[in-house]
């Protein structure tokens, strides 16, 4: 196992580690960065939600548009997601599957 090191290793983490860490993470910050990452982490992230936030955070994907500017500040966002997971997880708990 690895520890995360991009927004995209989210892919292969378990789902309760997932549904663990996306606790500490703002919707509108998750909305952003999710707008960077792959359709495999998207999927894997929207998957580990409730229903009713799923639909929100796909609505909300749908309605805004992504400029390049938008794109630079979702992978800015993206980082600053992964490092509330990681300072969230100071025993390291949280890892990759592969």
């Amino acid at each position: 196992m690895s520890k995360l090191n991009t927004f995209d290793d989210f892919a292969q983490v378990s789902d309760l580690d997932i549904q663990r860490t996306m606790r500490h993470v703002d919707q509108n910050t998750l909305l952003v960065a999710l707008k960077a990452c792959s359709e495999q982490t998207k999927e894997k992230i929207l998957g580990n939600m409730s229903e009713r936030v799923r639909g929100f955070i796909t609505d909300e994907m749908q309605r805004v548009s992504s400029t390049s500017a938008e794109i630079d500040e979702a992978q800015r966002v993206a980082l600053a997601v992964l490092a509330v997971v990681q300072a969230s997880d100071p025993a390291g708990r949280t890892r990759t599957l592969s």
